[in-house]
């Protein structure tokens, strides 16, 4: 998608400036937004989209919250009956009408995510969730007082995705119980855990999946991610615990 964006950015199509819009792109861009309303914003294009991410559980932009869409049986008075996550257009559809029906430049993502980003545009800043690769975000943890840690999200190639969903300070102040919780647990069983990971790095891919579940409660693969909040910073909390606490 970036790549193709890249041969159009210039295109009278694209106004990436509120003063740059001419009164004819306004018409373009109401046609545009008049049809995702009256074609994709229905309840049963909704279901079908979600259908498509049935392995999709977490938010694909902060990996922090669930994103599964709900639908009752019965109500409760005046309750909703279907309630689902947000339909998230990574390039913002008021500067890129085109790409606003595209399956492409839609995702699921946690409402927290869809206000925070607004319509910024993430073309030259940001990468999309389809594009990211495990290493293009990754967790540290240092050392504080306390035996604690201090969480800290950094960004390959000076990607602006930390920034714009706020990730360093949300993963610092709300996650770091269940950080910290973890290397108690570690610390308690030094030698246990060793042996642990000279196991572990012998087995076959399979093996450490359901070996990492079982200790971790999430997932190794980066694959599966998607399937469960935490998954990454997990993973490379993980790594470090074998490369800096258990040598």
């Amino acid at each position: 998608m970036k790549s193709f964006l890249d041969s159009k950015i210039t295109s009278p199509l694209v106004h990436r400036l509120d003063s740059e819009k001419t009164l004819n792109f306004k018409k373009y861009q109401k046609k545009f937004e008049d049809l995702y309303k009256n074609e994709l914003s229905s309840s049963s294009f909704k279901k079908s989209f979600f259908n498509i991410f049935t392995d999709v559980n977490a938010c694909p932009y902060c990996n922090r919250n669930f994103i599964n869409p709900i639908y009752k049986a019965k109500q409760l008075g005046k309750d909703y009956k279907k309630w689902s996550p947000d339909i998230e257009h990574f390039y913002p559809k008021s500067i890129y009408p085109f790409l606003s029906l595209s399956i492409s430049n839609l995702l699921p993502s946690c409402t927290f995510c869809n206000k925070i980003k607004s319509n910024y545009d993430t073309y030259e800043t940001c990468k999309s969730p389809y594009e990211m690769k495990d290493n293009d975000i990754s967790f540290k943890f240092l050392p504080l007082d306390n035996q604690k840690r201090l969480i800290s999200v950094e960004s390959k190639n000076n990607i602006k995705n930390i920034e714009l969903f706020n990730l360093d300070d949300l993963y610092h102040d709300v996650h770091s119980n269940y950080v910290n919780n973890i290397f108690l647990n570690i610390n308690k069983n030094p030698i246990e855990n060793r042996k642990y990971l000279k196991k572990f790095f012998s087995l076959s891919l399979d093996t450490q999946d359901k070996l990492y579940k079982k200790k971790f409660c999430n997932y190794y693969q980066e694959r599966d991610f998607n399937k469960q909040p935490l998954s990454k910073m997990t993973k490379d909390l993980f790594f470090h615990i074998k490369e800096n606490e258990l040598k």
